[in-house]
């Protein structure tokens, strides 16, 4: 019942802030408030990082160990940066002010360091997957350049020592660490509840007793304390985390919501007219910055519907709002506008 409520609730909030849009004023407000909380919460990062010496590893174990006292968690942190980028990116092709064209070269480099900084994986190659797609359909120059600068990076990153600093930073060795054992027991659960699930928040309970361990033994009892500090999403994926909670109806729900933001994006960019670049700009970076959030969906448990987790959620539906109200906004236009011939 506290997931349904707070859920309820937070939605409530998104229809609110949806309906306090009325015109081009409102929304530009709405994405300044989306650049400036990402640029402060990058100087509060940075200020942690100066706080551990400018020692990246001492910095991850500090975000690692006091996790519950941060303001933020460092994945959400990540998240946060990638759409932001995803959304000025886009607008950048649509300026032709040189003073503005500085200021958004110069939070997207600031924005990227944080996300380096925070070293959150799922955000960075998220970010590789929506700057490939703002390009793509913006710049196809852009495009080939962008890739083709990957495929030579690539070579570099297996030569020794920076194979050792780049296994180092994105902890290779950790990601399949304990992630098969939690996936294993996240199959059973799903296994044992496929209908229903077992209810929203609820997987943590049948998630220690389908650990494939020996109780008492060393990973029985890492494991353990990871699904007892961690309230929910213990898949570490959008999508396996509503079906093993919510059966079905949560996979569907998990497919859908994609579904709809793209299928509501694609519209929204046949709608608008070609002397309203800077709106079609502004769209394809929203839908970048969702298709960023949507991919991290497959790494990432939060971001997209968290039982009403502000932090976690709120970036997407702000986005999802603001593209809507860009949709609504071009459908009255162009019907006017066949009304009138």
């Amino acid at each position: 019942m506290i997931q349904i409520l707070r859920t309820s609730l937070f939605f409530l909030i998104i229809y609110l802030f949806y309906s306090l849009i009325e015109n081009e004023r409102e929304l530009k407000l709405y994405i300044f408030v989306f650049v400036i909380t990402a640029i402060s919460l990058f100087f509060l990062v940075l200020y942690l990082f100066y706080s551990a010496n400018f020692d990246v590893i001492q910095f991850q174990q500090y975000l690692l160990i006091d996790e519950d006292k941060n303001y933020i968690h460092k994945n959400t942190l990540g998240a946060l940066f990638v759409m932001t980028v995803s959304i000025i990116l886009a607008y950048y092709f649509s300026q032709s002010n040189s003073i503005r064209k500085r200021t958004i070269e110069l939070t997207i480099i600031l924005l990227i360091i944080g996300l380096v900084i925070t070293n959150a994986r799922a955000a960075i190659f998220s970010l590789v997957v929506s700057t490939s797609f703002i390009f793509y359909v913006l710049n196809k120059k852009l495009l080939y350049r962008f890739l083709i600068g990957i495929v030579i990076i690539i070579p570099f990153l297996f030569i020794e020592p920076i194979s050792d600093v780049i296994e180092l930073y994105f902890r290779l060795d950790r990601v399949f660490s304990g992630r098969d054992a939690i996936l294993k027991a996240t199959y059973q659960i799903i296994t044992d509840n496929p209908i229903f699930g077992t209810g929203p928040a609820a997987a943590k309970i049948e998630m220690s007793k389908n650990i494939p361990f020996l109780a008492g033994s060393s990973d029985w009892i890492f494991l353990n304390r990871y699904v007892d500090t961690i309230g929910m999403g213990h898949a570490h994926n959008f999508y396996l985390f509503f079906l093993s909670e919510l059966g079905i109806l949560g996979l569907i729900a998990s497919i859908t919501i994609p579904v709809v933001f793209f299928k509501i994006g694609y519209n929204t960019l046949k709608k608008i007219q070609a002397s309203e670049y800077k709106y079609f700009t502004l769209v394809v970076g929203l839908i970048a910055a969702g298709l960023a959030i949507i991919t991290r969906g497959i790494f990432e448990w939060g971001g997209i519907v968290s039982y009403g987790m502000i932090a976690k959620d709120l970036p997407f539906w702000w986005c999802f709002i603001i593209l809507i109200y860009i949709n609504k906004r071009f459908s009255l236009i162009n019907k006017e506008t066949k009304s009138l011939h």
